[in-house]
């Protein structure tokens, strides 16, 4: 018979601290595709364990904030928002319409500036810093529109 998520969650529920529902936890983050909080509705995953998940997916711990039907994940040590998700459209409970950003920060130079965005309709955009924090790459699907880096 096969196991699917939402039996596991009925199961362990009411068990969080039990090693097999932080098992599941894991191993959702492992699978879970984009968007995630309309797969983790979609899965049954309840909304105080999301950021459990997102621990897990973006390896650091972070908190998610929601205001009406826009989610942002943010990292605890710098307030990064680490993906944006909004819901534009529900059926019943279950979000349909939905756009979502992913950042990354990769910058020593500036911890606080993002390094990479990725949008739901397959959008990006590319920048990198300078060690006096300037902006000396900028690129998108339109191509590089500046590229000030060091070339040898």
């Amino acid at each position: 018979m096969k196991i699917t998520i939402k039996s596991i969650l009925k199961e362990n529920v009411n068990n969080r601290e039990e090693e097999p529902y932080q098992k599941f936890l894991k191993g959702v983050a492992k699978r879970i595709k984009l968007p995630y909080i309309k797969n983790m509705v979609a899965y049954g995953v309840p909304e105080l364990d999301w950021h459990e998940v997102f621990d897990e997916i973006f390896g650091v711990g972070v908190y998610v904030y929601t205001s009406n039907d826009k989610y942002q994940v943010i990292d605890h040590i710098n307030n990064n928002v680490l993906y944006e998700e909004d819901v534009q459209l529900y059926v019943g409970d279950v979000p349909l319409d939905v756009s979502w950003i992913r950042y990354e920060y990769n910058s020593n130079h500036c911890p606080l500036e993002w390094t990479y965005m990725v949008m739901s309709d397959n959008t990006f955009i590319k920048r990198e810093f300078n060690d006096s924090g300037d902006l000396i790459y900028f690129e998108d699907v339109s191509g590089v529109e500046l590229d000030k880096r060091n070339k040898k």
